[in-house]
């Protein structure tokens, strides 16, 4: 099974359990695969060495992406301590 169908099948079980975290991500995995198809212009199934490509992409982008806010929340979360301590 291509990893679109077993995203699709995912994405029922996600809305069926009202799992909204996952339901966002697995939405997000099925519009870079259709991003992907579109882009290389074919409308047949992605080889399965290309839909790990693009998993391991998607996955470098969120955790850079989580380190870059967590260190925005930490920079945050430091000013408003000393902001505290001055006080």
């Amino acid at each position: 099974m291509s990893l679109e169908k077993d995203i699709m099948i995912a994405m029922k079980d996600a809305m069926r359990s009202k799992d909204q975290v996952a339901l966002r991500a697995l939405r997000a995995v099925k519009s870079a695969i259709i991003i992907q198809k579109t882009e290389t212009g074919s409308s047949s199934e992605m080889s399965e060495k290309d839909e790990m490509k693009l998993l391991q992409k998607l996955v470098k982008q969120r955790k850079a992406v989580s380190y870059t806010h967590l260190r925005a929340h930490e920079t945050s979360l430091h000013l408003v301590c000393r902001l505290l301590l001055e006080k």
